[in-house]
């Protein structure tokens, strides 16, 4: 005689069935391709874009910066993962002064953007790129995981080496907002909450 599977069994196998399929639709999806650009400058220089598609393009970076970048509790480590005067200070809801107290924070300099066809579902056609300072990341205790100079979004995904074309996979191309702080030499790794130093 065989038992009846319970309610509990049954909702855990639904939800890891609804797992799965997620995670294989991501292990699915195609490249799209994208040009990424240090300046304005460089993309009309590139002949791929028109000045005025490149300078909205710009823009709508510049305006994504402080919703996706990094942020750290403190400039010290802003600039263990960034270098000397890489970053900036955001004060958040009307707070001022150069404290990491009252929900203010540091974010990284905006070093670059990608334009790419595979940010329209999201009604934008850039995304801010950051570039952590060179040889001196050590993403996660003993090893290293980015590449020297490799462009990177806002949650860490490195999208190329260099400017000019690349392919990316539109989910990684698409920071979430960030709502936390992140601790010296964890960008990309771990996190704390707002005015908290490591």
């Amino acid at each position: 005689m065989t038992s009846k599977p319970t309610k509990r069994s049954a909702q855990v196998r639904l939800l890891l069935m609804g797992s799965a399929a997620v995670a294989l639709a991501g292990c699915g999806e195609d490249a799209q391709k994208a040009e990424v650009y240090a300046s304005v400058d460089e993309c009309i220089a590139s002949g791929v874009y028109t000045e005025t598609y490149c300078r909205n393009s710009f823009e709508q970076a510049k305006k994504e910066h402080p919703r996706v970048a990094p942020r750290y509790a403190s400039q010290s480590d802003c600039e263990a993962d960034f270098g000397a005067t890489r970053c900036e200070y955001r004060p958040q809801s009307g707070v001022s002064g150069g404290d990491s107290g009252g929900g203010s924070f540091w974010l990284p300099l905006m070093s670059g953007f990608l334009v790419s066809q595979a940010l329209n579902s999201l009604g934008r056609s850039a995304e801010p790129l950051y570039r952590p300072d060179e040889g001196r990341r050590n993403w996660s205790g003993s090893s290293t995981y980015y590449s020297p100079g490799s462009w990177r979004t806002g949650s860490n995904t490195e999208v190329s080496r260099s400017t000019g074309s690349t392919w990316v996979k539109p989910s990684s191309i698409s920071p979430a907002p960030r709502t936390t702080t992140i601790s010296r030499g964890g960008f990309g790794s771990r996190a704390s909450s707002f005015g908290v130093s490591s």
